[in-house]
């Protein structure tokens, strides 16, 4: 009996450490929030004061006036460009979403996914201040309800933008 209580509380400590690990980016994601700008604005942007190594993260946050499940759907298929216009210019492309959020609410009239992590990550490679832009993940993609073609109705379409500062030896 002894083996058995020992073995469910090893499997129980097992199964909390993998949820941590896999919630913490999520609830406590890397570095200091800097700003963020709404993703569809050409001209928004966050500038950065940034040494060399330092790294730029960007969650994600998308509201919409349609079925939850299908801004979801939509999410999963839109890729994400982030760009570093500074002393050098750097960019990464990645997914934009993944399935995994700090929040998702879906109901058949709305649907809100916020705190989207991805792997956009940004090492800057000079000291100095960044403009951090996103190409418009959503501009070829066009929305269709009763019969109608249009731009996605979101109420919200934020990228957060946080800087996090390179360990100095």
């Amino acid at each position: 009996m002894r083996y058995v209580i020992l073995g469910g509380s090893a499997l129980f400590v097992g199964a909390m450490v993998l949820l941590a690990v896999v919630l913490y980016p999520l609830v406590f994601p890397r570095g200091e929030r800097v700003g963020a700008f709404d993703v569809r604005d050409p001209r928004a942007s966050v500038t950065v004061q940034a040494r060399v190594g330092d790294r730029v993260h960007t969650r994600a946050s998308f509201e919409a006036d349609i079925d939850g499940d299908a801004l979801e759907t939509m999410l999963l298929q839109v890729p994400l460009l982030v760009r570093a216009d500074g002393p050098v210019h750097v960019e990464a492309r990645c997914e934009l979403y993944t399935g995994s959020a700090y929040s998702s609410e879906t109901s058949p009239a709305h649907g809100k996914v916020t705190g989207i992590p991805n792997d956009c990550g940004l090492t800057l490679p000079a000291a100095g201040a960044y403009a951090i832009t996103v190409e418009d993940p959503f501009a070829n993609h066009l929305y269709e309800k009763d019969g109608k073609r249009g731009p996605m109705p979101f109420t919200l379409a934020e990228l957060e933008v946080r800087l996090e500062k390179k360990t100095q030896p």
